[in-house]
């Protein structure tokens, strides 16, 4: 049912979701050879790390296979008011339309994808930030729980890049006259995604959860990747975590420093022809703080030498067609203990503490409350709580 208090408004919800249902299917019925597993990849890395951009490569590399695209943060816009309560809420607008929405949407909508509901299972691209362990364990074990073979995308970049990023995306959007609202996400979960995401990508990796894990950089380029064979070890030595935090700490080239450069001059421009009103302060310090981390990567990033013997690195896309032309048999996923594994990397102490730029953004700023979704695509926590998506009280119904 629609948290909306007004009968009308929820039946258009009920109705503009069967929508988001039909349009999430694909047309055609998946047909596999005996033995052969659905997929499921997932997209992963912090808040405007690229992911949106890798989930359309990846899309493609799936061919004339029936496969569905699913992003959480697309599911806001089956109310009928978005735009409106958007533009109305600002900052806060993508948990504002939320907060009207059923608390089970994301639930009914993956589940018509993976076969829940007596359907049959399509191969599924979906894309998450991770910001918690639980939120990879809740995606991938629903699936390899359902007989799907997993994949994790894990996409790295400096935080600089995705924090200019966030600002970018909202103000960008806001500006344009045709639409005069943006997505918003909430620093504080933006660090989330950025600290842990190398943590659990070697969680990921080093359990077995995945059947196959890389990390590229924003542009789709493979970096780094491993495979588990069919005894349920791991092809290669582990090594997500070490080529993520590589990728982020690399000295960025004169083409990224020209492209971060002229994002910062669009974001400070005072030109009427380019916004008519001034920009948010949390945006503004955001774009000030992301500006400084870039120039303090650029003075003390680390070379890392560029492919030669072995040529050009693949896309993604490439890799992933590799792959799927390699019918060797996946092993069913390993039996857990009483404690779980993201448990356990916690009690390790492999994830680091600290109060970063980001979230110094957040206490100076006007942290919108209520937050139910920062790119999560609604993902229900291990609790009763749903931090989801994406994003990124003024009208009321």
């Amino acid at each position: 049912m629609s948290h909306s208090s007004d009968p009308r408004e929820a039946a258009w919800i009920e109705l503009r979701k069967n929508q988001r249902i039909s349009d999430l299917i694909p047309e055609d019925v998946p047909a596999r050879s005996a033995g052969k597993k659905p997929r499921f990849i997932i997209i992963t890395g912090q808040q405007a790390a690229g992911k949106t951009k890798t989930q359309k490569d990846v899309t493609s590399a799936l061919g004339e296979q029936p496969v569905a695209s699913y992003d959480g943060d697309d599911n806001a816009e089956i109310h009928p008011r978005y735009a409106q309560i958007m533009r109305a809420n600002g900052l806060q607008g993508q948990s504002a339309v939320e907060r009207r929405l059923p608390t089970d949407l994301h639930e009914e909508l993956i589940g018509h994808l993976r076969g829940d509901m007596g359907g049959p299972k399509y191969d599924v691209v979906a894309s998450h930030p991770f910001g918690q362990p639980e939120h990879a364990d809740y995606w991938l074990d629903a699936f390899r729980d359902r007989g799907y073979e997993t994949t994790a995308v894990f996409v790295a970049t400096h935080e600089s890049n995705s924090m200019l990023g966030i600002a970018h995306r909202y103000q960008k959007d806001r500006d344009d006259p045709t639409k005069g609202y943006g997505r918003w996400v909430d620093p504080r979960l933006h660090d989330a995604s950025y600290t842990n995401n190398p943590h659990i990508a070697h969680y990921l990796e080093s359990t077995g959860k995945v059947d196959h894990i890389y990390v590229t950089d924003r542009n789709g380029e493979v970096l780094y990747e491993n495979h588990r064979t069919p005894d349920g070890s791991m092809q290669n030595d582990l090594g997500a975590r070490e080529a993520i935090i590589e990728e982020r700490g690399r000295t960025p080239t004169p083409q990224e420093i020209a492209r971060f450069d002229s994002i910062v001059a669009y974001m400070r421009s005072t030109d009427p022809a380019v916004r008519t009103e001034p920009v948010d302060d949390m945006v503004t310090m955001t774009v000030d703080y992301a500006e400084q981390d870039h120039r303090d990567l650029r003075s003390k990033g680390t070379t890392v030498a560029a492919p030669t013997a072995s040529g050009p690195r693949r896309r993604i896309g490439e890799a992933l067609q590799e792959q799927f032309q390699d019918t060797t048999a996946v092993p069913e996923p390993a039996k857990t203990g009483a404690v779980s594994r993201a448990a356990r990397i916690a009690q390790s102490g492999q994830l680091p503490s600290g109060t970063s730029r980001a979230a110094r953004i957040a206490q100076r700023g006007t942290v919108p409350s209520g937050t139910r979704s920062q790119n999560t695509g609604s993902t229900p926590e291990p609790s009763n709580s749903s931090p989801d998506s994406g994003s990124d009280r003024g009208i009321e119904f």
